[in-house]
């Protein structure tokens, strides 16, 4: 069940991180013309956030878990938060040492999911409708 919710989520974050990359893009356009370097971050960063999550995730779910069978928590949050940010640190390292690749681009995606779901809070709820 919480796998199948992982992977929704997931594929979820997926969709609007196109979105924005697009909208990210046009908007660049603007300020630095048609430029290989920032798209290439951009994909970049977006691919860095989507495993971010995706250890997130991972993690809390593992975490609740274990709660549910031991009633305490351990502290492998840490460990997945020093990965977490050393994917992030990886992806900002590729981005700057390689200069096909613009590190503000690989920046903007990192900010996505707190975009998502704020503007998911602010929406009001889609009804699903009902099952045949």
């Amino acid at each position: 069940m919480e796998a199948e919710l992982l992977k929704k989520d997931l594929l979820h974050m997926a969709k609007w991180a196109a979105i924005l990359d697009a909208v990210a893009y046009v908007i660049s356009i603007v300020f630095l013309g048609l430029t290989l370097p920032f798209a290439l971050g951009l994909i970049l960063g977006t691919v860095a956030m989507l495993i971010s999550m995706w250890l997130l995730s991972r993690t809390v779910l593992k975490i609740a878990e274990r709660a549910k069978k031991t009633g305490t928590h351990d502290r492998s949050y840490l460990a997945s938060y020093l990965l977490r940010l050393m994917i992030v640190g990886i992806a900002f390292v590729i981005a700057y040492r390689y200069r096909p690749i613009a590190a503000l681009g690989a920046a903007i995606p990192l900010l996505y999911p707190r975009i998502i779901y704020t503007v998911g809070a602010l929406l009001p709820e889609r009804k699903q409708p009902p099952a045949p």
